[in-house]
């Protein structure tokens, strides 16, 4: 295969993905209009204009930084739990059958299940909106 024919596979490629993209949008749009209900489904122009009027807020930015400080910190507690848990279910194999069923339970229940039950369990201030 050739340099050549490599730039033009790309190109397709990225074609077709810009073309899914738009028709997806598309679809996005002629069901917003269908409904026609913005608090329910607002079209695509609506939120791309919310967007850059939100984004010019400086509050925005902030809010922004704060929520992607708290996913990385909530991602290396859960990795250095994660990995203490395997490094003592592998030496202790109690372990490994104690965890066993609540490993089954979590992986079998949607995380959309676990933010609703936050809801009930945290105080509101708790709660990122």
């Amino acid at each position: 295969m050739t340099a050549s024919t490599t730039s033009v596979n790309k190109i397709k490629e990225f074609i077709k993905k810009a073309a899914a993209i738009i028709f997806l949008i598309a679809v996005w749009h002629g069901v917003a209009l269908l409904i026609d209900n913005a608090t329910v489904l607002p079209t695509p122009s609506a939120v791309f204009i919310r967007l850059i009027e939100i984004a010019s807020e400086q509050s925005f930015w902030l809010i922004t930084l704060l929520s992607c400080i708290r996913i990385i910190i909530g991602f290396l507690i859960g990795s250095v739990i994660g990995a203490g848990f395997g490094a003592l279910s592998h030496v202790n194999k109690t372990t490994k059958y104690l965890l066993d069923p609540l490993l089954v339970l979590i992986k079998a229940t949607p995380v959309a299940s676990f933010i609703i039950l936050l809801f009930f369990w945290l105080p509101n201030n708790a709660i990122p909106s």
